[in-house]
């Protein structure tokens, strides 16, 4: 709750600055802008600094996000071989999990290392813990540098959200 408030201050004080923008280029004089015009554009400059520093500002698809919670279903990649207790969430109730696929060379970039991966699951969430289950990732390339060892996962709450994506490295 307090971070969609800093958000909303943030959101609103870039809209001031750009308003304050628009109003003083197009020549229209007012009191407090010209009074605080210094102050108005160290505001705009920190708030565009802090959104543009918010991985899910460029990447809003890997925030919270609504789903069906019927369609999540407990699962365990069928080779699992390495296990991570993750700490969750009060209120999650299931960790949805994938990873690489394993191999014995880093892949070239994410869409092969992705690609047809049977190593994903759904963990059960159980006194604030959840245990994940998966073969060991391999690592792969994105724009010339080569990722470490990582699963990514969501924590699926009672009310229906995923979280946002999380990722944890994994050393094996």
């Amino acid at each position: 709750m307090q971070s969609a408030i800093v958000h909303i201050i943030i959101v609103g004080l870039l809209f001031l600055g750009s308003l304050h923008l628009l109003v003083t280029s197009a020549g229209i004089k007012y009191s407090i802008g010209t009074r605080y015009a210094r102050e108005i554009a160290i505001l705009t400059g920190m708030a565009g600094i802090y959104l543009s520093s918010q991985r899910d500002f460029y990447l809003p698809f890997l925030g919270s996000a609504v789903y069906p919670y019927n369609l999540v279903k407990t699962t365990i990649p069928k080779d699992a071989h390495l296990k991570v207790v993750i700490h969750c969430d009060t209120d999650a109730t299931k960790v949805v999990y994938w990873g690489a696929n394993e191999g014995a060379v880093p892949f070239k970039d994410p869409q092969s290392a992705y690609k047809d991966t049977p190593n994903v699951g759904v963990a059960e969430v159980s006194d604030g813990s959840a245990l994940l289950e998966f073969m060991c990732p391999q690592r792969y390339n994105v724009r010339g540098k080569l990722l470490d060892r990582h699963i990514h996962y969501r924590m699926v709450h009672d009310n229906g959200m995923l979280g946002p994506v999380k990722t944890l490295k994994v050393n094996c």
